[in-house]
Parts: C-alpha cells; sequence; structure tokens
C-alpha cells in the first residue's frame, strides 16, 4: 500500500495512520501525519485540513487527547476503505506515465493469490506489466486483440512458472 496510489485526502490520511499503526502505540497527531506526508511522500496536506478530514470521518479513525493534542488511529472501517480502493481500475496517466507505472507495479507487487485483469490488447508489454505480480499463484486475463508472434510466446512461457501461471481468454 502505497500513499501515491491514492487520489483524496482522506484516503492518503488513512493510508499514513495504516502504514504508521503498529509504530510506538499506533496513534499520530495530525501535525505527525502532515510531517510524514511531506517528508516520505512529498504530499501537502495541512494539519489543520487532517484534523478536519479525520473530525467529519469519526467512523474511520479513533481519536484520543494526549497533552493537550489529538491523536488519531485507523479503525477497520478505515483500513476496508483503504482495501476497497486498491481493489479499484487502474488507470496510467499519459501526462504522468513514468509515475502512474511505477504506482502500477507497486499496486500489482502487492497482490497476492487470484488476480483477474481485463487488458483490450494483449501483447508483450502487458505481460512484462504482469510479470510485477511475484506473489500470484494465477492471473486470468480477459482479452479481445491478441498480438500473436514468436516473441509474445516466449514471454507467456517465461511467465508460467510452477507456481504461478497465467490464462488468458479472448472475447
Amino acid at each position: 500500500m502505497q500513499v501515491s496510489g491514492f487520489e483524496t485526502d482522506l484516503e492518503k490520511i488513512l493510508c499514513v495512520l495504516a502504514l504508521e499503526k503498529d509504530t510506538v502505540d499506533g496513534f499520530l497527531s495530525a501535525a505527525q501525519i502532515s510531517k510524514i506526508l511531506q517528508e516520505r511522500y512529498a504530499e501537502n496536506i495541512h494539519w489543520r485540513t487532517i484534523t478536519t478530514v479525520l473530525e467529519n470521518n469519526s467512523k474511520l479513525a479513533l481519536r484520543r487527547k494526549r497533552n493537550h493534542v489529538r491523536q488519531y488511529h485507523i479503525l477497520g472501517k478505515g483500513l476496508a476503505i483503504l482495501e476497497n480502493k486498491d481493489a479499484a481500475v487502474r488507470i496510467i496517466d499519459p501526462t504522468k506515465a513514468l509515475q502512474s507505472i511505477i504506482s502500477f507495479h507497486e499496486f500489482l507487487g502487492a497482490l497476492k493469490g487470484l488476480v483477474r485483469v481485463c487488458d483490450p490488447y494483449l501483447d508483450g508489454p502487458a505481460i512484462e506489466h504482469l510479470d510485477a505480480c511475484r506473489s500470484v499463484r494465477e492471473v486470468r486475463l480477459l482479452t479481445h486483440n491478441i498480438t500473436d508472434s514468436g516473441a509474445l510466446r516466449r514471454i507467456l512461457d517465461a511467465f508460467n512458472t510452477p507456481t504461478r501461471r497465467l490464462l488468458v481468454r479472448n472475447r
């Protein structure tokens, strides 16, 4: 899970809380969340915005007051939002192609088990992107246009291992 994979301030804040939930006692102040976002992820969200967002979404993060400072800890509903967001449709933005592809590969690398992919064009680069799925046991790919070549068949053979396989269905 990476902050760069999320779009809204709420999702980015919850992502930081999720990533930091196992540190010390798992509670962070809005200022600490803001500092983490700025220093580690180059995301500028003011601590007051963080406070407002978390106060308006009290069912997603637990709050407490220590030394006159509000601190927050992610709850199960907050984690569920992040997990559902990870299952969302991923689109590569051509204006930020490199950043989008890096984020996409991080997303693919975190997947486990069975993965279903819909890609209208099956070619070598599509399989090379799917190679980022290291912990996946099976990838099911639905496609419409297959660019059949010897190179594609070699890439498919290299992708399929005893612990991982790719099933292609042409519609």
